[in-house]
């Protein structure tokens, strides 16, 4: 092993203490897995080590995946960014301001966040059960917008609940079925699944922890299958096949995959540094060099996923324990 992965190793070397959540972590270098490993425990309970093949949800990096499947979509002109999302969910009120899909996307739309804001005002605690329904239905019944369409940016699951949704209504399929067929399935990612039922098993999950106050560990209860801004299940493995898809265009073709990074702007020409479910500008930069990335935060699940395009490289870190700092890894 080369010294370079030696101190890879080093920086995570806390999670490999005994009877510790773990995480893994992949480093992709032009389309392909160059060097992957694994720490601490997928189960803390059972001892299970945490591996690449370790299965986790991923949170908010979830959003990248519905942002290509609404892309797909309008590559084949089965939709438009410009359309107003009452074209599809004609359920949402009227505000007087249309929202389009493009709004959903960038996080401009001036929706509020329902998912988890409202559920928890409401009552919800984090281990009670949350579905798509649930969180539609709060949508439905907004009644005002946080600021017009297009002129500001706030980040909320709402659009990509709502994107999730639209994708559903626009192909006909459930959109765990669209992703399976139009994604997962053609890029070989075969450990990869979008958990809209509550009560579904998912092969090779980790468990979900966080650092209780007497220095042990607790289980991170979520029991909630809300799609579009989260619940997609994978592993570095499986990241690994999606970064390559950044290089190759296999599923979408170049035009949809470059797109996929480019970033929005307001009404009033502002760029801002969002782009298809991915933080991407040109103010964007580390050490010189552009970023485009995401990261996320699930119960005890968390992580972040990087790419240099310029570099031809990619990381992905998946940890299943509660972190803040996921990207400081």
């Amino acid at each position: 092993m080369s010294a370079e992965f030696n101190e890879v190793d080093r920086i995570f070397e806390d999670f490999s203490q005994p009877g510790s959540p773990g995480c893994a972590v992949g480093v992709f270098r032009n389309g392909e897995l160059g060097y992957s490993a694994g720490y601490g425990l997928a189960s803390v309970e059972h001892s299970i080590p945490f591996t690449p093949a370790t299965v986790v949800n991923l949170a908010s990096m979830s959003k990248q995946f519905t942002g290509m499947a609404v892309a797909l979509l309008e590559a084949e002109g089965a939709l438009s960014f410009a359309d107003d999302i009452r074209l599809y969910l004609p359920e949402v009120h009227d505000f007087g301001h249309p929202i389009s899909v493009r709004h959903l996307i960038h996080h401009t739309s001036g929706l509020r966040g329902t998912y988890p804001e409202l559920f928890l005002l409401g009552g919800w605690r984090m281990a009670d059960l949350m579905t798509t329904a649930h969180a539609f239905q709060l949508l439905v019944a907004q009644r005002e917008l946080n600021y017009e369409p297009g002129a500001e940016f706030l980040y909320v699951n709402s659009g990509y609940t709502l994107l999730a949704l639209i994708v559903e209504r626009v192909s006909g399929q459930p959109f765990r079925g669209f992703m399976q067929e139009r994604v997962f399935v053609p890029l070989g990612m075969s450990a990869t699944s979008i958990h809209d039922d509550h009560g579904a098993l998912i092969p090779g999950a980790s468990g979900s922890y966080y650092r209780m106050d007497d220095g042990g560990w607790g289980t991170a209860a979520v029991n909630d299958s809300v799609i579009g801004p989260t619940n997609v299940w994978s592993t570095i493995e499986d990241r690994a096949a999606w970064d390559r898809n950044f290089t190759t265009g296999e599923v979408g073709g170049r035009a949809v995959v470059e797109q996929l990074s480019q970033p929005g702007a307001l009404t009033d020409g502002t760029q801002i540094g969002y782009a298809f479910g991915l933080e991407a500008g040109p103010d964007r930069t580390h050490r010189g060099w552009r970023v485009v990335e995401h990261g996320g935060q699930h119960g005890g699940h968390c992580g972040h996923y990087l790419r240099f395009p310029d570099a031809g490289l990619g990381i992905a870190v998946l940890f299943n324990q509660f972190l803040w700092n996921a990207r400081d890894y």
